[in-house]
Formats: C-alpha cells, sequence, structure tokens
C-alpha cells in the first residue's frame, strides 16, 4: 500500500457497497481517492458474506439509496483488495469461496507479502496464490 502522504496526514482506506451489488476498495489522500479493487455482482455478495462481516470496520456514511461507505484500516483494505481481486476472473463459485475464506484466515505478514507481490508482478501473483492454496 502506498505510504506516501502528500498532506501530512494519514493514509485511510474505504469500502463502499452498494445494492447493484457493487464493492469497491479505495486509499484515500486527503482529496485524493484511488481505486484498489472492485467487484461486481455475485462475487460482491460472495465478498460482503465471506470477507466483510469478518473483519474491523466502521460506518462511514450511509446513503438513502442503500449505499453504504465503510472505514477499515489498511490491514482490512489489503484483505479485501486481495480477495476482490483473486476471484474477480473465476467462474466457479465454491472455488471463489475458498479462495476468499482462505484470504480471510491469512495473518498479517502472509496477507501484506501476497498482496506486495501482487503490486510488482500484477495478476501473475494471484495466479499463483490461487495454485499455492488449490485443495
Amino acid at each position: 500500500m502506498p505510504s506516501a502522504n502528500h498532506g501530512g496526514e494519514e493514509m485511510e482506506y474505504r469500502v463502499s457497497v452498494s445494492r447493484k451489488p457493487t464493492v469497491r476498495v479505495y486509499a484515500v489522500d486527503g482529496k485524493e481517492r484511488r481505486l484498489l479493487a472492485s467487484v461486481t455482482g455475485w462475487r460482491a455478495d460472495l465478498i460482503r458474506r465471506r470477507v466483510l462481516r469478518r473483519v474491523d470496520k466502521t460506518e462511514y456514511m450511509r446513503f438513502r439509496d442503500g449505499r453504504l461507505i465503510l472505514s477499515v484500516d489498511e490491514s482490512t483494505a489489503v484483505r479485501v483488495a486481495l480477495a476482490a481481486k483473486a476471484i474477480a476472473p473465476l467462474r466457479d463459485r465454491e472455488r471463489a469461496k475458498r479462495i476468499a475464506d482462505i484470504i480471510v484466515r491469512m495473518d498479517r505478514g502472509e496477507l501484506h507479502w501476497w498482496y506486495s507481490l501482487f503490486l510488482r508482478v500484477g495478476w501473475r501473483a494471484l495466479s499463483a496464490l490461487r495454485r499455492a492454496y488449490r485443495e
């Protein structure tokens, strides 16, 4: 995750959840907002049920149309982003559930290692993650 702060403020992380369903993870630095990951449809439902229910979060903002913005810490943002990126190309829902559950159970060090690998080598890291935890 980026740690360069331009305004001297702490980097914030947010997860937005809409009824479409859509789940998006953002890094917020002052007025700049950067999308880290986004999923829609059954994958967003899976992230909500399997990942967001099991992590620390606080409600940041709620809209009348059902959208919800959650404030999360860096590890939670990385966890949600990694899960979203890892299940995005999958068609098999059971395999996607297993991958999401594995990412939820990862300790902080392992989680950040996989995310940093993803930042360096992209989709190949996600493919390796899915292969490494194939049951």
